[in-house]
């Protein structure tokens, strides 16, 4: 069975790629163009908490969970 995300996003413009356990949160790793063509524009996105909390942004995915987003959007094909 194909994995699900925990946490409500509601972002047209993000794929989602997994959900990870990283020290003592839970993250749904995404991977958002934002709507737009232009690759400046899109991120990858870790939400985590029950009120919409988030971290985002390529330029902060050198550790932690959003380097696994990154990781897997460029798996994916997506960077």
């Amino acid at each position: 069975m194909e994995k699900q995300p925990i946490h409500k996003h509601d972002c047209k413009g993000c794929n989602y790629l997994d959900t990870i356990t990283d020290d003592d949160y839970t993250f749904d790793l995404y991977f958002c163009t934002q709507g737009f063509d232009n690759p400046r524009f899109h991120t990858v996105i870790a939400r985590y908490g029950e009120y919409g909390d988030y971290i985002s942004g390529l330029d902060f995915a050198d550790e932690g969970p959003l380097k696994r987003a990154k990781e897997l959007a460029e798996e994916k094909g997506f960077l």
